[in-house]
């Protein structure tokens, strides 16, 4: 029973990462009234959940070598994860163009705020950046301590997060093709490697 969660959890972070990239490929405009945009936000945001439910089962695959790391870095990305990609996008896919199409003084034509940004929101922003950083850098630490996924997975991971801080849409990328990787070895097609890597779900499943 296990065995078949942890699958299902893989090929959850599977779908969810590679529709998370192609969102934010076509979605990354800068006019908020943009109906392509609005689309892929409105889609980021059930993606993020499939993301943040599918996410443990990788958790778990490394949880007997690397708990600590693991569990860090779960809740520092799940957390970026649910400010960018579900509570942002959900202000980019339906608020944002109401704003505009009410002429809100603060809100220019094509969606841009005018003026010094809330602080609250910047400060939330903020803090999700540097946890997705972190978060996403731990967790590739994670995957080479456990050796429960390849260390292509790890390295985009690691990677992804370095070049989150220069430049986000690119680490973004990068960490998803990191988790993408994984999923698709928990899914089934490397299942052997992630379940030697946990014991307990071995015995579990057995």
């Amino acid at each position: 029973m296990e065995k078949r969660l942890l699958r299902i959890g893989g090929a959850t972070v599977l779908v969810a990462s590679a529709v998370l990239a192609i969102v934010e490929v076509v979605g990354h405009g800068d006019n908020a009234t943009n109906p392509v945009n609005i689309t892929a936000h409105a889609i980021a945001m059930p993606a993020a959940l499939l993301l943040v439910v599918g996410l443990p089962a990788l958790v778990a695959a490394m949880a007997s070598r690397a708990a600590l790391l693991s569990a860090i870095g779960f809740a520092l990305f799940t957390f970026s994860v649910l400010v960018y990609q579900f509570a942002t996008a959900m202000f980019d896919a339906f608020i944002l163009p109401w704003l505009v199409a009410q002429h809100f003084e603060g809100v220019s034509a094509k969606g841009a705020f005018v003026g010094q940004m809330p602080t609250g929101f910047v400060a939330v922003i903020l803090t999700a950046g540097f946890a997705l950083i972190i978060g996403s850098i731990l967790l590739g630490v994670a995957i080479l301590r456990s050796g429960a996924f390849s260390r292509v997975a790890a390295i985009l991971l690691i990677a992804g997060g370095a070049i989150s801080l220069p430049v986000p849409p690119i680490g973004w990328l990068v960490s998803l093709g990191g988790l993408a990787i994984a999923g698709w070895q928990l899914a089934g097609f490397s299942y052997k490697r992630a379940v030697a890597a946990n014991p307990t779900a071995a015995a579990t499943s057995a």
